[in-house]
């Protein structure tokens, strides 16, 4: 240990001194508290032996400045008077220990220090031992985090499954009714997706799907919600957008997957495919399951008009209340 031995007394500093230095540790002296203030902010010491009564500052004024700059730095007083309540002022005040200055009880300061080396390690290790199981706490939190994303999580794509989207989608109208925001959704299937795996294999339709969920992924915003609805269909939340807005948004994603070429790994099978889209809008009484309704019918509705296009809700003629 580094430790600082604070006396008036150039003799019995050189007494503790000696003691603590053939025990091993590094040993500095000061002789006065003034003196030990201006070594105590050049170097670090673990441990601060003071005399209480001495010239100058006394060694409780002293404790009090190193605790408040260094609250693990331990400390033990002497005093030579026979009361003790100096030393139990001191202890009362964060003192490790206290001697009594005597040349026979220097076996007891030793003894003392022994402790306050003892006391050091032990924290230590528990501070070791708290890292460790702050890390591992902070590695479960981790791992814990990802299996919950995979939970709610399509493999192939990495949109939401259709679990999280109903979750999802109820408190995004929770809120919508409750602050008066609007609220649209888009559902959109890939046209003629089930010829594509009948020519082409279901592992070449992975590839259409995968490929095109991460060109749809880049065109939403952070706050949309992106959900695998089902085998190719796919569902876009839109918080505080307009009718209006969403076909927009729908009519972009259906001109991103036209442009897209999606190839097998030999690309020797390019394809370009499109998406037929349904719009929604949120209305007065409109709860999830009846929104999905509309966007799926007005999603028909652009199936049976030839495909590759945007229906929205509000031009059928029908009514999809």
């Amino acid at each position: 240990m580094n430790i600082l031995v604070v006396d008036d007394e150039q003799a019995i500093r050189e007494m503790i001194s000696i003691i603590l230095d053939d025990s091993g540790h590094s040993v500095t002296q000061a002789d006065s508290g003034e003196a030990a203030l201006s070594l105590f902010g050049l170097g670090a010491y673990h441990l601060v032996v003071t005399d209480i009564c001495m010239g100058g500052m006394s060694g409780i004024e002293l404790m009090k400045i190193i605790k408040s700059r260094s609250p693990n730095t331990r400390v033990i007083v002497s005093t030579a008077f026979a009361s003790k309540d100096n030393a139990i002022e001191a202890l009362r005040l964060g003192a490790f220990d206290y001697w009594e200055k005597s040349v026979g009880d220097l076996h007891l300061l030793a003894e003392s220090v022994a402790k306050v080396s003892q006391s050091i390690s032990e924290e230590e290790e528990r501070q070791k031992l708290i890292s460790r199981l702050q890390l591992e706490y902070s590695r479960l939190n981790t791992t814990q985090a990802l299996l919950n994303e995979q939970v709610v999580r399509d493999p192939l794509t990495g949109f939401y499954n259709r679990t999280y989207l109903e979750h999802a989608l109820q408190k995004e109208l929770s809120r919508s009714h409750r602050f008066g925001h609007e609220l649209s959704v888009i559902l959109l299937d890939i046209d003629h997706f089930k010829e594509v795996n009948e020519t082409y294999g279901s592992e070449f339709g992975d590839r259409v799907l995968s490929t095109l969920s991460a060109e749809l992924a880049k065109q939403v915003r952070g706050c949309d919600i992106l959900a695998r609805y089902g085998g190719e269909e796919f569902v876009v939340v839109l918080p505080e957008t307009s009718e209006s807005g969403a076909c927009l948004v729908a009519d972009k994603l259906r001109k991103i997957v036209e442009n897209t070429v999606v190839s097998d790994e030999s690309g020797r099978t390019q394809l370009r495919l499109s998406i037929s889209a349904g719009v929604a809008h949120l209305r007065r009484d409109t709860n999830g399951r009846k929104l999905l309704a509309q966007a799926g019918r007005a999603l028909v509705r652009s199936k049976e008009s030839g495909r590759n296009r945007v229906t929205k809700v509000s031009s059928l003629v029908v009514n999809v209340a």
